[in-house]
């Protein structure tokens, strides 16, 4: 059972053939190698305070992460409309 549903801290990546394809992990965890990594870049980071970009589903998102460690979502909105932080997470 997940615990309470609040936003959650996330590094973003984009597929690099694809950038509309997502991908968002808990910040402080490792890319998934499952996913090849070399086909993704680093994007946007996530705190709680961040509004989510369109296609993201909060809960959808903690559910995947707690048992897949990832989420793959498709960004709905424009390239780049989300707020993009300076912070980021070593992977």
């Amino acid at each position: 059972m997940l615990r309470e549903l609040r936003p959650r801290c996330y590094q973003m990546f984009r597929r690099a053939k694809a950038p509309g394809h997502c991908c968002a992990i808990l910040d402080g965890d490792r890319f998934p190698q499952v996913l090849g990594p070399n086909e993704w870049a680093e994007a946007e980071y996530l705190d709680e305070r961040d509004p989510r970009p369109p296609g993201f589903d909060e809960a959808a998102a903690q559910y995947a992460c707690a048992f897949q460690g990832f989420y793959l979502f498709t960004w709905s909105g424009k390239r780049g409309s989300a707020l993009t932080s300076d912070r980021r997470t070593r992977v």
